[in-house]
């Protein structure tokens, strides 16, 4: 980033079979408001398949179980300069496993999501 970044990174534990719910807190640029930083997030992850944005809706686990995408939502609340990122993701799909299928599937030339587009959802 060529600048020292502070970030504070946050896991939750929560009493379900799956998934992991993360938060972080970041602080912007100075003059860096929510529109620029959703920006950053789209331009970044544009065109990338597993990835699903959902802006200032917070994602939930339920928005990815059974899946291989991480969700990311954030906001930023302008009093204390933070922007709050939350990710989620369905650890016994897109945990160890489903990213070892997926960096083969980039290492082999095959479509990333081969074997990845219906994963179990038991339990």
């Amino acid at each position: 980033l060529g600048a020292e970044v502070a970030v504070t990174f946050v896991p939750h534990l929560l009493p379900i079979r799956r998934g992991i719910l993360s938060t972080a807190y970041v602080r912007p640029r100075p003059g860096a408001d929510l529109d620029a930083f959703g920006k950053a997030f789209e331009d970044r992850y544009a065109n990338e398949r597993f990835i699903v944005l959902t802006g200032s809706r917070p994602p939930e686990i339920r928005d990815v179980a059974g899946t291989n995408d991480c969700a990311i939502g954030w906001a930023f609340d302008a009093k204390s300069r933070t922007v709050v990122v939350v990710s989620v993701i369905d650890n016994l799909g897109k945990g160890a496993a489903g990213q070892a299928i997926q960096n083969m599937n980039a290492m082999m030339g095959w479509s990333e999501s081969t074997g990845l587009d219906h994963l179990a959802v038991v339990p």
